[in-house]
């Protein structure tokens, strides 16, 4: 189910599978809806969270307010995550800068819960698949991520 949708951000959850899709530079906002929509969602449950990259061609740029309210989500969702795949569909040499850098931020946050990142949808939802909940749960990630699409 959708549960936000705005110009740089999706997102759909399910049961204590998240879905983000990201199609823009993200606002401060975004960061803060994120935290906000996921409590709302499952309060009593730790999240798996399926976050995608999705902007083609586009070279994400974020500056200090962006970085300082991403920790924020980030520390805010720590309680309540259980498992993180970031997925970022840029190809070439913006792909793989971008993915280093997320990997990067993600090894000197040292979370409690595992992380990783990925250059295809696949690869990351057959990693996340183990964390979800159910077998029948995790296949319904590719139906999500289409919900996210329009």
């Amino acid at each position: 189910m959708v549960v936000h949708a705005d110009s740089s951000l999706r997102i759909a959850i399910e049961e204590d599978l998240c879905v983000l899709r990201w199609i823009d530079t993200p606002e401060v906002s975004s960061f803060e809806a994120i935290t906000t929509v996921t409590h709302m969602a499952t309060p009593q449950s730790p999240l798996t969270i399926l976050s995608v990259a999705d902007s083609p061609g586009k070279m994400l740029r974020l500056d200090k307010l962006h970085l300082a309210a991403a920790v924020r989500m980030s520390e805010a969702l720590e309680p309540s995550t259980r498992a993180v795949a970031h997925v970022i569909l840029m190809d070439g040499f913006v792909g793989s800068t971008a993915r280093m850098f997320v990997a990067t931020l993600m090894h000197l946050r040292r979370s409690r819960h595992p992380s990783k990142v990925f250059g295809t949808r696949a690869e990351g939802q057959a990693w996340l698949a183990p964390f979800v909940s159910t077998p029948a749960l995790a296949s319904r990630m590719d139906v999500l991520f289409e919900s996210l699409r329009s």
